[in-house]
């Protein structure tokens, strides 16, 4: 697990994302965070366990598409037919709580944070567990998080702007984030030399 402290400069891309949180007290969040660093269980269970384990896939899957792009797009749709399967058992669904039946929200990520828009305003200093799904790969990231920012949106409506920074985030998801944005911003340079 990784601490803000340690946070190398990344990329911040424009993301669609699909984004749960859990509002924390402080105490709550140290007791958790403390246990998740003691090999505490990931929140989300075995679906998070799978989630976790697509990340590493998918990961691979990113860095084998420039070598070998036939076997990366076989691996890919196995990978695919894998993972409709494993939503379609009910034991490792808990009602309520799954990711992929909320709406998509535009959003804004890097190894440092998230930033998203949120219906109700949140606290500077707000503690929360978040969990969220990076569309449209599927990525599954899990971390503690505060609240650094609230800002209304100007279009009148009763919409915020929120960034939460990362207290504890696994070493693992921010590597994945750092190649995840890395790649999103080359491939946004690439769409605008040729548009």
């Amino acid at each position: 697990m990784s601490m803000p402290g340690n946070r190398r400069q990344a990329f911040r891309v424009n993301n669609p994302l699909v984004l749960d949180y859990e509002v924390l007290s402080e105490e709550e969040m140290r007791v958790r965070m403390r246990d998740t660093t003691h090999g505490g269980f990931a929140h989300g269970g075995v679906s998070a366990m799978f989630a976790q384990m697509d990340n590493r896939i998918r990961d691979r899957l990113m860095r084998l598409r420039h070598r070998v792009p036939e076997a990366a797009a076989a691996i890919e749709a196995v990978n695919d037919k894998l993972s409709a399967l494993i939503n379609l058992l009910p034991m490792i669904q808990e009602a309520g709580d799954r990711l992929d039946d909320r709406p998509v929200r535009e959003g804004d990520l890097s190894a440092g944070g998230i930033a998203f828009v949120n219906q109700e305003p949140l606290a500077i200093g707000t503690c929360m567990h978040i969990r969220v799904i990076l569309a449209p790969d599927y990525y599954y990231l899990e971390a503690f998080a505060r609240v650094v920012r609230c800002e209304p949106l100007e279009d009148g409506g009763s919409q915020h702007r929120i960034g939460v920074q990362f207290e504890l985030i696994s070493e693992e998801q921010r590597e994945l984030l750092v190649r995840y944005t890395m790649s999103r911003e080359a491939e946004l340079l690439r769409a605008r030399r040729r548009g």
